[in-house]
């Protein structure tokens, strides 16, 4: 569940898994092991990355499926963010992990595609 989350975090933030380890003086290797339930971050490591996210210790573990973030939600309306947390519900009403996975990684894809797509006509 922790790694789960952390790459989730991490991707709906545009960042590598370098970038994530260069932000928190970390190995990249050490997040990739979180990312793959390898290891478990300690609980100092726990918080920072809460703090980094902007989301709780408790959304990281599995204990609460809200994830605030504070930054996300000054740039979304009340509707854009209700419409994130159904998306985010049916997620995580998947249980094979994997094919969620798959399917969050798509998602994240298929947006930075948009987004690509959108500034290239605003270039133009």
């Amino acid at each position: 569940m922790i790694g789960q989350r952390i790459r989730l975090l991490r991707k709906m933030r545009n960042m590598t898994q370098a970038d994530l380890a260069e932000a928190l003086n970390l190995a990249k290797t050490t997040i990739s092991s979180y990312e793959n339930d390898i290891n478990e971050p300690n609980h100092e490591m726990l918080i920072k990355l809460a703090d980094f996210f902007h989301v709780s210790v408790d959304y990281l573990i599995g204990r609460t499926d809200t994830h605030e973030q504070a930054e996300v939600e000054i740039m979304l309306s009340k509707e854009q963010l209700k419409k994130i947390d159904e998306l985010y519900e049916i997620l995580f009403s998947i249980e094979d992990e994997e094919e969620r996975n798959r399917i969050i990684e798509t998602a994240i894809v298929f947006a930075n595609g948009v987004k690509s797509v959108q500034k290239r006509n605003q270039n133009s």
